[in-house]
This record gives C-alpha cells, sequence and structure tokens, in this order.
C-alpha cells in the first residue's frame, strides 16, 4: 500500500513537468512573419498556376496566327485582365493583415503593382507605399519595370522615392530611373497619336479613356527637358560612383543626339566597293544605313 501511495505521489509529483515538456516538444505556431510569407508564396503559386492554366490552349497553336485565333475566341485578354484583378486584391490584402510585417508588405504590394498596374488595388498599393514603406530599398528594384508604362501612380512613387533617399548613389539612381520615366512619357505622347482604332479600344479598356486623355495633355518638350536636367545632375555628381555616371552619360547622349527628330551623327565610313563616304554628303535624301560584318 505504501508503494502505491509513493507511487501515486511521485505521478502527482512530475505529471506538471510532463505536461510542460509535451508542450515544449510541441511544434510552434508560425511567426506573423513566417505566416505572412507562406500565405504571400501560397498565393504566387495559385496565381501562377491558374494563369498556365489559362493559356493551355495556345499549346496547340502551330502558328502566331493560329494563337491570335485561339485567343480571340477564349477571350484570353479580358480573363487574364480578370484574373489579375483577383489576385491584386487578395495579394493587397495580405499587405493590409500583415502591416508590420515590411519585407512581406512590401513584397505584396509590390506583386500589386508588378501584375495589376493601372487598377484600383495597384493605385492604392503605391499609395501604401509612400506612406508606411517609402525607405524600404526593395522598392528600389520596382522601379525599373515602372519607367516603361506612364502612370500617374508610377510616377508619383519615383519622385516619392527620390525625395525620401538616403544616399547620395540611391538618389543618383532614381533620378535615372525618373528620368527614363519622362523619357518614355514623351515619347509615348507621340506614340498615341498614330495608333490604330483597335489598340487604342484595347489600351483604354486595360487603362482607361482617362489614361489617354491625360498622356495626351502632356508636354512632350516639358517632360525631356527634365529628363534631360536629371540626366545631367547625375553626370555632374562627383560624388556618385563611376558606374552610375557612364549610365547617365550614355542616357544623355541618346537623348540628345540620338533622339527622333535629332539631327543625325555624321558617320564616315567606306562602302561595299571600298569608297569613302560621309553621311552628310547625302543630306536631304532618304537614307537606310546597314551596319554589318563579319568574323
Amino acid at each position: 500500500m505504501r508503494h502505491l501511495l509513493f507511487g501515486a505521489a511521485l505521478l502527482l509529483a512530475i505529471a506538471p513537468a510532463a505536461i510542460a515538456q509535451n508542450d515544449k516538444d510541441k511544434p510552434k505556431p508560425d511567426k506573423p512573419s513566417a505566416a505572412a510569407e507562406k500565405e504571400l508564396k501560397d498565393l504566387n503559386d495559385e496565381f501562377n498556376k491558374a494563369q498556365n492554366d489559362l493559356y493551355k490552349s495556345l499549346n496547340d497553336a502551330k502558328t502566331p496566327e493560329e494563337a491570335q485565333k485561339i485567343a480571340e475566341k477564349e477571350k484570353l485578354a479580358e480573363k487574364q485582365q480578370k484574373l489579375m484583378a483577383d489576385y491584386a486584391k487578395r495579394a493587397f490584402a495580405i499587405a493590409e493583415k500583415f502591416p508590420k510585417e515590411g519585407d512581406v508588405a512590401v513584397d505584396a504590394l509590390i506583386w500589386v503593382v508588378n501584375h495589376a498596374e493601372g487598377s484600383p488595388e495597384s493605385i492604392k498599393a503605391v499609395d501604401m507605399l509612400i506612406r508606411d514603406h517609402i525607405a524600404n530599398k526593395k522598392i528600389d528594384a520596382l522601379l525599373p519595370r515602372l519607367v516603361h508604362m506612364p502612370l500617374d501612380a508610377n510616377e508619383k512613387l519615383i519622385r516619392a522615392v527620390l525625395e525620401k533617399a538616403d544616399t547620395a548613389e540611391r538618389k543618383a539612381n532614381v533620378r535615372i530611373q525618373l528620368a527614363k520615366f519622362l523619357k518614355g512619357k514623351a515619347d509615348a505622347v507621340e506614340v498615341i497619336k498614330s495608333i490604330d482604332a483597335e489598340t487604342r479600344m484595347a489600351v483604354e479598356q486595360r487603362l482607361g479613356k482617362d489614361f489617354l486623355a491625360r498622356l495626351a495633355a502632356t508636354d512632350p518638350a516639358k517632360a525631356t527637358a527634365e529628363a534631360e536636367a536629371l540626366f545631367e545632375a547625375v553626370v555632374k555628381d562627383k560624388t556618385v560612383s563611376a558606374s552610375i555616371k557612364e549610365s547617365a552619360e550614355a542616357e544623355l547622349f541618346e537623348l540628345q543626339h540620338l533622339a527622333i527628330g535629332k539631327p543625325a551623327i555624321d558617320i564616315e565610313g567606306e562602302d561595299i566597293d571600298g569608297k569613302k563616304f560621309k553621311l552628310s554628303d547625302y543630306k536631304g535624301k532618304v537614307v537606310v544605313i546597314d551596319f554589318w560584318g563579319n568574323w
């Protein structure tokens, strides 16, 4: 009996320790950052699968013309736009759900801007990046992509990053991106003047009539002048690296000498018969120059 009582007492004594040990061995729940990262990764994986499934029918196309017909018949452009909008809302919701998980929130917002440019979620994502995460340098990697789409939100974000840039190198890099954006915007103004009705309708469906109206109201000369000034500021900055300066110099040279409407550089060379010539010899004539060589 004494042994039984002693055994019962021993069990009672060690029970709390055993329970504690069992709790300790149990896997801990995900930390908020891990949960956020997983949620965003799952969304991205799901999106990639959905997009691949959407375009499976194009695998049967043997020519670009066949692919175009399949895309039109199945309304793939409309379905793609809806897919982007649906997943952009979900990605934005992740950023709202984990506002203090800096990198994850930024990654989610960048996902929205990358995949659904011009959408209401994209505009909200840009505003949230500016308000809550403008110092996060992950945004810098997004900027080179934004320069190719002359949206107001894209320009707003690039200018906000430039304003908050905390080093000379970062400021110089963002100046280059803003200058490229403005240069592209000026070029886009000229492009929209010549697009056909079908292309115009597609752009309007994707980005809205207001987008084309605002773009058409842009002064290309003013945008180009600001781009030139930004490139020049980087070239003259003695605190930035040689590679950044060289990049700005190349862009500035192209803007000043190779842009449409600029006088062509006077080229000297030899034709296929070995006869020397200058491009200026053909001033006033239509000239096609074909550069080629053999190795």
